[in-house]
């Protein structure tokens, strides 16, 4: 068996880690598999030396190379689409109609709520426009949202991140949830107390502060959530905790509410873009991560990629009940929310904070919960029998 994943987006993109892993582990079960991405794939090395042949292609090119060509086409090849953004679309269609190749489909979000909250438009103005006029509007980071049904009814399953996402398939189309992983031996905190309080000084915060860390991008989806999280730890040092908030990743979306910028004072290390090794290092420098968000809606339908790994550092996360916080024992393996806003998420830290016993308890078992559940080689042998079931 042959598996050509084509990524929407980068080789060390969240996502093209997530590819990346299961590419290295059906691999090692003796899966022949090709990684497609948009970039050099030289990158790919962010998540370890690939055992998979790479390539780099222009999905929006209207030409396939040759050599594509010649490695999607076979009596036992299996495209697996990463995920149904406008230009997989269109090259995966393309793939298989010359070929014959059958394809998978592997959904991480929501794409229709995510076009929403881009457009700040809801389903019923979007389905107004013409499908020239929709076509056009979809830009090649989202899904157009009038295709993505015959997408995924032309496939032959459907890999789902959480449970939800099976609401976006049509009926008849198999499903087949495919968890992530995460290597704990790399997201595992090995240092100490004094490393720890040196690092730390290295960016100003001084040795009794609690640091949170949250490591991610802001977009028109997420930024009410980050809001929150911000606003969490204003209301945290009113009242009287030393608390810091370490951020990485970038900004792309301005348009929120001006008391953003006075939220982003400086009990906020903003560390923008980093590399992998980098960001993992900051990581490990935290007394306890955030992941903000309500339980409804939009985190219903995803895993954020920082997830696993925050749970496998085995400190107490704090994470919206919801997605794989629904496998998880609220105050035993994890500190749920419910409504996800900035005065919960300080009561719960505060609650954390009270509690150090309880708090180095509950990391203990979400390390615990992630050897056991997040392991990409167990997940990607259930894949390989989800291929086979499909295609056979």
């Amino acid at each position: 068996m042959r598996v050509v994943f084509i990524n929407y987006g980068l080789f060390n993109s969240n996502s093209g880690g997530h590819v990346s892993h299961f590419a290295n582990s059906l691999s090692a079960l003796g899966v022949e598999t090709v990684v497609i991405g948009s970039n050099d794939p030289r990158t790919v090395n962010d998540f370890g030396p690939p055992s998979f042949t790479t390539i780099q292609a222009n999905i929006y090119d209207d030409e396939i190379s040759p050599q594509i060509l010649d490695l999607t086409s076979g009596s036992d090849v299996l495209l697996h689409a990463w995920t149904p953004r406008k230009g997989v679309q269109r090259f995966v269609q393309s793939i298989s109609n010359r070929t014959g190749c059958p394809y998978i489909v592997h959904l991480e979000d929501h794409e229709i709520m995510l076009f929403e909250s881009a457009f700040r438009k809801n389903l019923s103005d979007i389905y107004k426009l013409q499908d020239d006029e929709l076509q056009n509007l979809t830009p090649p980071s989202l899904t157009n949202p009038r295709t993505i049904s015959t997408f995924l009814k032309g496939s032959v399953g459907v890999t789902a991140i959480v449970d939800r996402l099976s609401e976006l398939c049509p009926s008849g189309v198999p499903i087949h949830l495919l968890e992530p992983g995460v290597d704990t031996k790399v997201f595992n905190c090995d240092l100490s107390p004094q490393q720890i309080i040196s690092r730390r000084k290295n960016l100003y915060i001084d040795s009794g502060s609690i640091v949170i860390v949250y490591n991610g991008n802001m977009h028109s989806a997420n930024y009410k959530d980050i809001f929150s999280l911000y606003t969490a730890v204003l209301i945290l040092r009113r009242r009287g905790h030393d608390v810091r908030l370490i951020r990485t990743g970038e900004d792309y979306f301005n348009d929120i509410d001006v008391s953003y910028q006075a939220l982003n004072g400086d009990w906020v290390v903003n560390l923008g873009k980093l590399d992998r090794s980098e960001m993992i290092d900051v990581l490990k420098l935290a007394d306890l991560y955030v992941q903000p968000g309500e339980p409804g809606n939009f985190n219903a339908f995803r895993l954020p990629s920082k997830i696993p790994e925050f749970l496998a550092l085995g400190k107490p996360v704090i994470l919206p009940a919801s997605n794989i916080g629904l496998r998880l024992a609220d105050l035993r393996e994890a500190v749920l929310l419910s409504e996800g806003n900035g005065e919960e998420i300080a009561n719960r830290v505060e609650w954390l904070l009270s509690s150090p016993l309880k708090a180095a308890e509950i990391g203990k078992a979400e390390r615990a919960f992630a050897l056991q559940n997040l392991s990409w080689d167990k997940n990607a042998e259930k894949l390989i029998h989800f291929y086979k079931s499909v295609i056979h």
